[in-house]
């Protein structure tokens, strides 16, 4: 068995040979990672940049070359739930410490869940 692999530009072969978990798994651990990213910034109070990458992985997931996620219902989920998590960061500053905590814990238990793909 003699396998090779080239890379190509053409859009065509690409498509054609892409494995659509494999290219799915991209995007959703990708959004996965940044927004464990975002959980770490807010827990030591960068709150601006965490809106602002929040901001970037939401519109990743929307509008990635890499996989149309409008084709899996899972990584839809994913998307509405970051984008609760992205309006809860617009007040996150003047929350109670204590709402603030049980935010980011409720936010780090479902991004959990999307990483261990329990949740659907």
């Amino acid at each position: 068995l003699n396998l090779e692999m080239k890379p190509t530009s053409n859009q065509l072969v690409f498509e054609e040979s892409a494995n659509a978990e494999v290219l799915k798994n991209i995007v959703a651990f990708t959004a996965i990672d940044n927004v464990e990213r975002v959980a770490a910034l807010v827990d030591e109070g960068k709150f601006d940049e965490a809106r602002e990458l929040m901001s970037s992985n939401i519109k990743f997931m929307e509008q990635n070359d890499i996989y149309n996620i409008k084709m899996d219902s899972t990584l839809i989920k994913q998307l509405e739930g970051y984008k609760v998590y992205s309006e809860s960061l617009d007040e996150v500053e003047s929350m109670p410490a204590s709402n603030r905590k049980q935010m980011q814990k409720s936010n780090k238990s479902m991004n959990y869940e999307y990483k261990k793909k329990k949740r659907k």
